[in-house]
């Protein structure tokens, strides 16, 4: 039974999972000049900001290229296309990811081929990948879902031995790092960023993101020139230079408003993502006792560094504890709700219920707490009572 209790007079307003506009009135007056700088120029396409952040960035994640982009969606396209995937060849996917990892597989004309998630860090079951690999498989596509990473020794391994190229989608993974490979050279023991790891690695710039454009974004990361002239050219209507098209390909340019934006977000990620994970961590300390909203480790494995995109946890109960918040005023997500193989696009694949376990349990008990780095202790501690008080009934 959901509560119809209202909550005190104060909270009479809810509790967002997520408030842009307090960030956007942090930054505003600084925004608004570099703004009126902007369209004073006249340069909205291809100016100095884009070449800024994309250098910026690539210093950030410790890689030779980015390139800006419209979407993290047309991100995952030009990776794929850049690696020559096309029609008739497979690709892999873990079945929690988000649609638009198929939808960009489906563009190319090429199959995605799914495997269950791993419940040790919502990646794709390490285990499976190789039971799915098949003389059409050209790459794998690993989410580093809400923040964690992926286990990148695993991925990097099952790359190598089967020549397979591996993309990173961190769409999710602005500034999550990894310590440790666990044999695999090259980190000396200092930490690497995510989305570094790849062959080529598309990230999602979109607003809600850690790393936010004020409306769609996106970029690829890759260490390979070859690689990043290719998406370079396919990015722009496949121009070697103005009306010389060599290939077809797409519209996909990051414009200055959304560079500008990303540039100045990026001097405090990382101090946002550290109040991300403190918030994070009192909802921990304060929830690890109830059923069982945690039923994962309390914290990542020590060679990790996550970033707390959502502030997921778990419960058999998920749906009543929804309405029961939502009736508290406190707004909650969902992680996602289906499977990849339960959407109704997927339907025709014909793939059973039970095919994936894992990700559909998650899909049926995950559900995300409000985050974000702006949250007031107040509004923190409402939504650890309320909680709390679900389950004490």
């Amino acid at each position: 039974m959901v509560s119809t209790s209202k909550a005190p007079e104060k909270w009479a307003a809810k509790v967002p999972q997520l408030d842009l506009g307090r960030y956007a009135r942090l930054v505003s007056e600084k925004w608004l000049r570099c703004l009126k700088n902007i369209t004073d120029s006249g340069k909205v396409l291809n100016g100095p900001h884009k070449k800024a952040f994309e250098e910026e960035w690539a210093a950030y994640l410790g890689v030779k290229h980015v390139l800006g982009v419209a979407s993290g969606t047309d991100a995952l396209v030009l990776s794929l296309e850049a690696l020559g995937v096309g029609r008739g060849d497979e690709v892999i996917i873990h079945a929690n990811a988000f649609i638009a990892d198929v939808e960009a597989i489906i563009a190319l004309g090429a199959q995605p081929v799914l495997v269950d998630m791993s419940s040790e860090d919502l990646g794709p079951d390490y285990e499976a990948l190789p039971n799915v690999v098949s003389e059409r498989t050209k790459t794998i596509i690993a989410v580093h879902m809400l923040g964690l990473p992926c286990n990148v020794g695993k991925l990097i391994r099952f790359s190598e031995k089967y020549n397979i190229p591996l993309i990173e989608d961190a769409s999710h993974a602005h500034g999550a790092a990894v310590q440790e490979l666990h044999g695999v050279e090259g980190t000396g023991g200092r930490g690497k960023k995510v989305g570094s790891f790849g062959k080529i690695n598309a990230f999602s710039c979109g607003p809600v993101k850690n790393l936010a454009a004020l409306g769609d974004a996106g970029c690829i990361a890759t260490d390979d020139t070859a690689l990043y002239e290719k998406v370079k050219l396919l990015a722009d209507h496949g121009q070697a230079k103005k009306y010389e098209h060599v290939v077809y390909g797409w519209n996909s340019r990051l414009d200055e408003v959304q560079a500008a934006w990303l540039r100045l977000g990026l001097t405090t990620l990382d101090e946002r993502n550290l109040r991300r994970a403190a918030i994070y961590l009192r909802y921990v300390k304060a929830l690890r006792d109830l059923e069982p909203m945690i039923d994962r480790k309390e914290g990542p494995p020590s060679d990790k560094f996550p970033v707390f995109h959502r502030a997921v946890f778990f419960s058999k109960r998920r749906d009543e504890l929804q309405g029961f918040l939502r009736a508290r005023g406190v707004e909650t997500g969902i992680y996602y709700p289906h499977a990849l193989h339960e959407q109704e696009a997927w339907k025709r694949a014909g793939l059973p219920a039970g095919s994936f376990p894992v990700a559909e349990r998650y899909a049926r008990q995950n559900i995300a707490l409000p985050l974000f780095p702006e949250m007031t202790e107040e509004e923190i501690e409402y939504v650890i009572s309320s909680v709390r008080e679900f389950f004490r009934r």
